[in-house]
């Protein structure tokens, strides 16, 4: 690992090899050229390959460059979640992880806890992702400046989804993510 490592940041290694090949897996499964399990089972062993290559690392300790909220709204597949938190992790963001399946009270009380003002919002599938209505609209509703930022293969196929769920924004990839962060929470003063 730590050959691979010197070659290329671990993010990037994982941008660009297991994030194209999961998604050209579930293009062929909307297809149906292969079963769930197939699919279930690589995002399983691409999500292990990602935290050897890229581990979340500890947030920093002393200056932060704010707190931001993370979640999925994937019941069982956390690989976008775990790169955009390394992400924000790595660029001096404190991250609030609020777990899979996230919906709209669990994402308002996770926010409220923290006292996280920017909610980022994980999806790999359409479905899923079209369960960010719902938490946006929670969240909006809460008052205040709160943000809501989404990203995932459902919103880099459709550059509007991010619009017609209600999100405040968006990123195409985890890499994004930081500078994403870095808008939102510009605007929830």
């Amino acid at each position: 690992m730590a050959e691979l490592r010197a070659h290329e940041p671990p993010e990037m290694l994982v941008e660009r090899a297991l994030v194209p090949a999961m998604a050209r897996l579930g293009a062929e499964w909307a297809q149906g050229l292969l079963p769930a399990e197939v699919v279930a089972s690589a995002a399983r062993t691409a999500e292990f390959v990602a935290g050897l290559l890229a581990p979340v690392p500890p947030p920093a300790p002393l200056a932060s460059a704010g707190k931001v909220a993370v979640g999925s709204l994937d019941a069982g597949h956390t690989l976008g979640k775990r790169l955009v938190e390394a992400n924000l992790a790595a660029a001096g963001y404190e991250v609030i992880d609020l777990g899979m399946d996230l919906g709209p009270s669990a994402a308002l009380e996770g926010m409220r806890a923290s006292g996280a003002r920017v909610l980022l919002l994980s999806a790999s599938m359409v479905r899923c992702a079209l369960r960010a209505t719902a938490v946006a609209d929670a969240v909006h509703a809460a008052g205040g400046a709160l943000r809501v930022g989404v990203g995932g293969a459902p919103f880099r196929l459709d550059e509007t989804l991010w619009r017609a769920v209600g999100a405040d924004g968006s990123a195409a990839a985890a890499h994004e993510a930081p500078a994403l962060a870095a808008r939102l929470l510009a605007t929830a003063t």
